[in-house]
């Protein structure tokens, strides 16, 4: 049995993928993320089929310092 249901989570970028192309690396992180694993009361996670972003994000300085992406 197959149910569609809306998770919410929180994502860290790097500030480098902001810009045009900033949904597209977005889905792509949520995806890598989120596919394939087992998701509290919910289950198997099979697809990820759309996010919403909510709110204009914080930007952390020194947060990625040290990230290799």
């Amino acid at each position: 049995m197959y149910a569609h249901v809306q998770l919410q989570r929180e994502i860290r970028l790097h500030p480098r993928y902001f810009g045009p192309t900033i949904d597209q690396k977005l889905m792509a992180m949520v995806r890598e993320d989120v596919e394939g694993t087992v998701y509290g009361n919910y289950g198997l996670v099979l697809m990820v089929v759309s996010f919403y972003k909510q709110g204009g994000g914080l930007l952390t300085p020194g947060r990625f310092s040290s990230y290799l992406a």
